[in-house]
């Protein structure tokens, strides 16, 4: 069975050798790699085609800067294996990653097969995301229990660690016109097909936590994806009476929305912007009396009345600043 592995590139030549190596290192070796550059400027573009003279398994698409959806969904309509893998080219993935999946695939007429995560920063391991045993049943056959333990594991979450079959994704695609959320999203439409789904504990894709991951901005069209990310996630468990998984989707966007507002109120956008981005945050009933129920003290205070809490903090910054003025 031929696998098409999809990386899609933009401006990695620090780690596009390391990952494209581990995909042509795998013990599988029936497989198609399409390096998909987004119009990348560090020279990464150069890279992919050193790299596709190298192994002819490798076939490289150059393309303008539309966004990783955009190179996801290049690759999949010029994919011609019967299974696909994504893999971001910052990333590598384990040698027997291919080799077990497709065994998984076989022997249980798998839709879906994922594998477990190495998260590492500055190459250090800092977390595995893993099952505890291997999980095999149909998709509308899975527990509250499933679902939570597949979120709470990024088994459900990411569409890098896993072989999905050609036929099963069919015409779904990644929503090009989001920038946030659109790989959660993805997965999630794939799961409301009701195929049949595998999680494996073997953590065969590793994935890098770059130093600057935590300093994430959120701009308003942003904010507005992470909001329609975690309606969809509601319409989901309200249309499968998934009562537990729903209440940990809540507990999650509380502790997503104040990471957002955090990010927001330390960013050196004006007044009125960071304002109008808060107000965004909240603009859905719903997801507001969520982050009311089960946000802290300060959180709350954002939410009920973000203008009053952005002047308050304002006056007391300034008057930080004219205190050590005068040390």
């Amino acid at each position: 069975m031929l696998i098409s592995v999809i990386v899609p590139v933009y401006n990695t030549k620090e780690y596009l050798e390391e990952c494209v190596k581990s995909i042509l290192g795998q013990t599988y070796s029936c497989f198609e790699l399409i390096l998909i550059d987004d119009g990348s400027t560090d020279g990464s573009q150069k890279i992919c085609d050193v790299l596709a003279q190298s192994d002819a398994r490798i076939s490289v698409i150059h393309t303008e800067n539309r966004g990783v959806s955009s190179a996801r969904n290049t690759g999949i309509r010029s994919a011609k294996g019967e299974y696909i893998l994504f893999v971001d080219s910052d990333d590598y993935i384990q040698e027997f990653f291919l080799e077990k999946a497709i065994e998984v695939c076989r022997r249980h007429e798998c839709d879906i097969v994922s594998a477990g995560m190495l998260e590492e920063n500055e190459g250090q391991i800092i977390k595995e995301y893993h099952v505890k045993e291997t999980i095999i049943k149909q998709i509308n056959a899975l527990s509250q229990e499933d679902y939570c333990e597949l979120l709470q594991n990024n088994y459900i979450s990411s569409s890098c660690n896993k072989l999905i079959s050609r036929s099963y994704i069919g015409e779904t695609l990644f929503d090009e016109n989001s920038s946030y959320g659109e790989d959660l999203r993805f997965v999630f439409s794939l799961l409301d097909k009701k195929g049949k789904i595998a999680a494996i504990p073997e953590a065969f894709y590793s994935y890098r936590r770059h130093g600057d991951s935590a300093t994430r901005s959120f701009d308003e069209k942003k904010v507005e994806c992470l909001v329609q990310t975690y309606v969809f996630l509601d319409d989901f468990s309200s249309k499968n009476s998934l009562n537990t998984f729903a209440e940990m989707i809540q507990h999650r966007w509380t502790v997503e929305c104040a990471y957002a507002q955090r990010v927001i109120l330390s960013s050196s956008a004006p007044f009125l912007v960071q304002y109008r981005r808060l107000r965004l945050l909240q603009d859905n009933k719903k997801l507001r009396k969520w982050a009311l129920l089960h946000g802290g003290q300060e959180l709350r205070s954002q939410i009920r009345r973000p203008g009053l809490y952005l002047l308050k903090r304002g006056i007391r910054n300034w008057g930080h600043r004219i205190a050590n003025a005068f040390h």
